[in-house]
């Protein structure tokens, strides 16, 4: 064997060995998607029309089938959760969870059967995070699916109207300090008692797909940022799924130490130690 095809040769075996990692995330994703599959198959699901009704009711279905009461949970910890959150795999498997978790399953049901679904968490007036549940954009058209464990009368409140993030009046920008549109104006009044509570409950939202909040709590400050803007369709989903993330990652971090060891003359001087023969190859460094 030439010096070439050594090189080939261990060019070859890093990158399998490199890509293990990346290849066991996939592995894993894969059983997630066949997990979702197996789940809306079991519950009827996966035959029904897009539509409004049939959203909400993949959502009544995880409700349903979710422990939520945090001090009987045996699988999930909550003061210990990976950054990326636990995985639909993991969540399916084990079926505990408050709204975050919900809403990562439902989220992932919906994209299966082609929703335009989204992460959204509600705000108080505090902008203390209150729930979190998911956005669905159908036939140009926004409204709230619930997720697991909601504050009392929402899941009620949104299956009757179609909320949206239209309804948070407050967030509508202005130019001008007056705005005629709203100024001179009376208050909104709520005959609905759940609609009324709904709206002093809530007053902020943000599409929570990117953890911009987190990443900066990581870093040390102390800030919440608050994304108002709709986030493509691939990028909520690619949020939803931790083991595509790994798997991408994983890929690409192999891929650069294969560069580095390249550029660093480390690769040759493998494939001499390979042979037994170094025939001039210099060790790296």
């Amino acid at each position: 064997m030439n010096g070439s095809a050594r090189v080939w040769l261990v060019r070859g075996a890093l990158l399998v060995v490199l890509m293990v990692p990346a290849a066991l995330f996939w592995a894993q994703q894969l059983r997630e998607n066949r997990l979702v599959e197996q789940y809306l198959r079991s519950h009827d699901l996966h035959h029904a029309q897009r539509s409004v009704e049939a959203a909400h009711r993949v959502a009544d279905q995880v409700r349903a089938d979710f422990n939520i009461d945090i001090s009987t949970f045996d699988a999930l910890d909550l003061n210990n959760r990976p950054f990326l959150r636990e995985s639909t795999l993991f969540l399916l498997t084990h079926k505990e969870g408050v709204c975050g978790e919900g809403t990562r399953v439902i989220i992932n049901l919906l994209s299966h059967l082609g929703y335009n679904a989204a992460r959204l968490s509600l705000y108080d007036q505090a902008l203390r995070s209150k729930h979190t549940l998911v956005s669905v954009e159908l036939n140009g058209e926004e409204f709230l699916v619930d997720s697991i464990n909601p504050p009392s009368g929402t899941t009620r409140l949104l299956k009757q109207r179609r909320i949206s993030t239209a309804d948070f009046e407050l967030l509508r920008y202005s130019e001008s300090t007056i705005n005629p549109e709203y100024d001179g104006g009376e208050d909104t009044v709520y005959t609905d008692p759940d609609m009324a509570r709904f709206m002093e409950r809530f007053w902020l939202y943000s599409y929570e797909t990117l953890p911009v909040s987190k990443l900066l709590s990581a870093l040390g400050l102390d800030m919440r940022a608050f994304t108002l803007a709709r986030p493509p369709r691939w990028l909520a989903i690619l949020a939803e799924r931790p083991l595509s993330i790994y798997a991408i990652a994983s890929g690409i971090g192999g891929l650069l130490i294969l560069l580095l060891l390249e550029l660093s003359g480390a690769v040759r001087w493998l494939a001499g130690r390979f042979t037994g023969r170094t025939g001039g190859a210099r060790a790296p460094g």
